[in-house]
């Protein structure tokens, strides 16, 4: 992604993805990622998107006014190329679900041969990305995705229940809707920490947002808005300045699950979120871009996130 021009100067989109990235002045504009993926993403001038080992990051520059405890490498980060010479691969590391930026937090990514056998960002690279025999079969991520990591020891597995959801689709080549039950997912409205769920199979119960705090998914009236995940893409993600993707630290979450039931509770945090009801009334359906596919969970935010395997299991 191209990010602000005082913080990001060599991130790119292939332009058949990503038709344009533009960031304001300010935050940010829009990102689109495609005509039928994601309208808008406003990013904030302080994210600079996904963190990668030092030896994979080539090309992310953090204005060190605007970032100073996000370090993509032994300085800062001098840049990130999601190209086909730039990500080879992307090592996660086990209590880390997608990308986490902070330099304290995520040391290194890696991804067991026995949970992944492969990952490959780009056409080039990667084809698929299987996690687990009976999770995932494939999943084309971008070049500029660098997305889910599930270690072997965390998850094995990440099964959708058919009546939970139907299909799971990225990119409208490839996956067109992934829902979570007819009943289950109607809206989400994402706090500016929050991008997405984690999905591990013996880790997530339960995702709830406060009806307080969040009606339909809303975590922080003044922080985010909303982030509508439409029949076709994600409409319009509003991210938090510090957000970009999914942070999870050991002692930040302990654990994600969802009820076989759907999902009986998320909790994000006392003060923002106390719950994310994915049941019957919450949300309808999910449609997620081949390119969106991480959450980030703000330290202060998320306390726990579980997920059950009951409840999960794919249909291509």
């Amino acid at each position: 992604m191209k990010l602000h021009s005082r913080i990001t100067k060599s991130v790119k989109l292939d332009s058949r993805i990503c038709k344009s990235v533009k960031f304001s002045s300010r935050i940010a504009k829009s990102v689109k990622l495609g005509s039928r993926t994601i309208k808008s993403v406003n990013l904030d001038a302080r994210v600079v998107a996904i963190k990668l080992h030092s030896r994979i990051t080539k090309s992310v520059k953090l204005d060190s006014r605007t970032c100073k405890s996000v370090k993509l490498s032994s300085r800062i980060a001098k840049s990130v190329k999601l190209g086909s010479r730039a990500i080879k691969s992307v090592n996660l590391d086990t209590r880390v679900i997608a990308i986490k930026i902070h330099s304290r937090i995520t040391k290194s990514v890696k991804l067991d041969s026995r949970t992944c056998k492969s990952v490959k960002l780009s056409s080039r690279i990667a084809k698929s990305v299987k996690l687990g025999s009976r999770a995932i079969k494939s999943v084309n991520l971008d070049t500029r995705v660098v997305a889910i990591k599930i270690h072997s020891r965390i998850t094995k597995s990440v099964n959708l229940d058919s009546r939970t959801c139907k299909s799971v689709k990225l990119s409208s080549r490839i996956a067109k809707s992934v829902k979570l039950g007819s009943r289950a997912i109607k809206s989400v409205n994402l706090d500016t920490r929050v991008v997405a769920i984690k999905i591990h199979s013996r880790i997530t119960k339960s995702v709830k947002l406060d009806s307080r705090t969040c009606k339909s998914v809303k975590l922080s009236s003044r922080i985010a808005k909303s982030v509508k995940l439409g029949s076709r893409a994600i409409k319009s993600v509003n991210l938090d300045t510090r957000v970009v993707a999914i942070k999870i630290h050991s002692r930040i979450t302990k654990s994600v699950k969802l009820d076989s039931r759907t999902c009986k509770s998320v909790k994000l945090s006392s003060r923002i979120a106390k719950s994310v009801k994915l049941g019957s009334r919450a949300i309808k359906s999910v449609n997620l871009d081949t390119r969106v596919f991480a959450i980030k969970l703000h330290s202060r935010i998320t306390k726990s996130v579980n997920f059950i395997p009951e409840q999960l299991s794919v249909q291509d």
